[in-house]
């Protein structure tokens, strides 16, 4: 596939991108911010339920959201909302092939994971996947100040700290909302989106604008294969 020559930077969002939606980490992380909340601001389940979902869609994160009306600490938030079950999410040989290939068969590039989670969170997933030491730079929200995507500013932030020129990079993620700012700083931009239906709670990322989104793929190995 034509268009991925230029590439040096190959930057990868870790839930629902890394590994299908199918074995629903995320789903475990949603039950932990409800409850965190619900105590945490001694409300109801539905009530505590419901203003989650506004603060994610509200802040472009949850932690962001609490941060921004309740001034919690984001270190004790994040390591409840994290402490999950990976034991169902199998190794998989045929991405670590892919991105092994990235840096046998292309000089000088690199392999970049950027999240809104931990870095703790994301090798505990990546371990379970196999694939941790495939990456050669692990950015966080603590590395972001607690800036998540969206926000141009978060971007801004990682891009500096990275020290890649979006021009050279490609970013792949499973929420479209996620590319807007990446494409309009000059980066290649592919939404990763599963055979299987997204989280429900999702919903409100995908608006309908594809006019940022360059390539989609269901097959996030295969795609690889093609264009590496």
């Amino acid at each position: 596939m034509a268009g991925f020559d230029h590439i040096k930077n190959w930057v990868f969002d870790l839930d629902n991108t890394l590994y299908p939606p199918k074995y629903k980490l995320f789903d475990q992380i949603d039950v932990n911010m409800t409850g965190y909340i619900k105590k945490y601001l001694g409300l109801g389940q539905d009530e505590a339920y419901a203003k989650q979902k506004y603060l994610y869609q509200t802040y472009g994160t949850t932690l962001n959201g609490l941060m921004a009306e309740h001034n919690i600490d984001p270190d004790e938030f994040l390591g409840h909302v994290h402490q999950i079950d990976t034991s169902d999410i199998p190794p998989n040989a045929e991405l670590r092939n892919q991105l092994f290939r990235i840096t046998e068969e292309r000089e000088n590039n690199r392999r970049i994971v950027y999240t809104n989670g931990t870095r703790k969170h994301a090798i505990n997933v990546m371990d379970a996947l196999e694939i941790t030491d495939m990456f050669d730079i692990i950015i966080g929200i603590r590395q972001t100040d607690f800036v998540p995507k969206p926000k141009a500013e978060a971007f801004d932030k990682f891009f500096k700290m990275v020290d890649i020129n979006p021009k050279t990079s490609v970013m792949f993620e499973d929420l479209p909302v996620n590319l807007k700012v990446p494409k309009q700083r000059g980066m290649t931009t592919v939404l990763v989106q599963p055979a299987e239906v997204q989280h429900p709670d999702s919903k409100w990322a995908f608006d309908g604008n594809d006019e940022h989104i360059e390539y989609k793929t269901k097959d996030l190995e295969g795609f690889l294969e093609e264009v590496i």
